[in-house]
């Protein structure tokens, strides 16, 4: 058995019937030709187009839920990829709790005669600060992280009872 099936308003494909459903066939196949000869015409399947389903339109509670974790995931890179500007100096460092850990547990390893002390910074490049600028990161780290997590909490606080409109001006640049 064939049938002719619609895959446009314009357009059909020739499918024969098969043991395991429909495949697709050849006008010019010798097993067609011999089943038209036989007095045979294949079903007419006319070409039916898919539902046109409308966008979808997310609820109010999920565009805040959204914006949430959109500010959290830009905290977070500003933590692992922009760090902590570091005073008087053009580079930053990280500023997460554990590395300003890092930094204070470190300060009992640098000899004592050292006047500077050479940093890595947050892009992996070093640089020479004094001693006392060496010694404050650790504390300065933990105030800037502080600081960005009460921004971090505030901005999410902001998206909590926004309307939509409000919602596109929230941001963590802003």
């Amino acid at each position: 058995m064939y049938r002719e099936r619609g895959i446009s308003e314009t357009k059909t494909v020739l499918e024969q019937k098969t043991a395991y459903g429909w495949r697709k066939a050849s006008y010019d196949s010798v097993g067609y030709q011999d089943w038209l000869a036989q007095g045979n015409t294949p079903v007419k399947k006319p070409f039916t187009p898919r539902p046109v389903t409308p966008p979808y339109t997310p609820s109010l509670e999920e565009l805040r839920e959204r914006k949430i974790l959109e500010i959290s995931e830009a905290w977070r890179n500003d933590i692992e990829n922009v760090g902590m500007p570091v005073p008087g100096y053009d580079f930053h460092v990280d500023y997460d709790i554990q590395d300003s850990l890092i930094w204070e547990n470190s300060l009992g390893f640098i000899a004592p005669e050292l006047t500077e002390i050479e940093v890595r910074a947050i892009d992996n490049n070093f640089h020479a600060i004094p001693r006392t600028l060496f010694e404050a990161i650790p504390s300065m780290q933990k105030a800037y992280y502080a600081q960005q997590i009460q921004r971090k909490w505030q901005k999410q606080k902001e998206a909590m009872v926004a309307d939509v409109t409000e919602l596109g001006a929230i941001s963590w640049e802003s």
